[in-house]
């Protein structure tokens, strides 16, 4: 699979489900993403969970949630790192339950569920990669 991807999840998010990355930090990117979100479309969709890994001189996991064109408040994941430098692989696991997300082996990350959209609304998982020296 190539970045930036989105594909649908078979049968949509229920409580339990797990979500399994097994990926590789980008070489060449400033940050990446991770985003369960309704619908395909990487722009405009609601996004439950919008997790960020931005790399550089003071790595950090901030995540956010959009819904319609309205952001919520970014959050900072804090701890160490959880991300390898790069070019090594990881396996992120992400549960859902009821009203959160846990991402294994993130200690004490655990992400409330926003209101107004359902984990059983999540139909499509995005990643994405901003490179490196990059205009946004």
């Amino acid at each position: 699979m190539t970045v930036p991807h989105a594909c649908s999840i078979p049968g949509g998010l229920s409580i339990g489900s797990k979500i399994y990355i097994h990926g590789m930090v980008p070489e060449d990117a400033s940050e990446f993403s991770i985003a369960l979100q309704r619908g395909a479309d990487v722009e405009f969709a609601d996004l439950q969970l919008y997790l960020v890994a931005k790399l550089g001189r003071s790595p950090m996991v901030v995540w956010n949630s959009r819904q319609g064109a309205t952001w919520g408040v970014e959050e900072q994941l804090a701890g160490a790192f959880p991300f390898p430098a790069f070019p090594r692989a990881f396996l992120l696991v992400i549960t859902a339950y009821m009203d959160s997300y846990e991402v294994a082996d993130l200690p004490n990350f655990s992400i409330k569920v926003r209101d107004g959209l359902p984990i059983s609304a999540i139909t499509h998982l995005a990643i994405q990669a901003e490179p490196l020296n990059s205009e946004r």
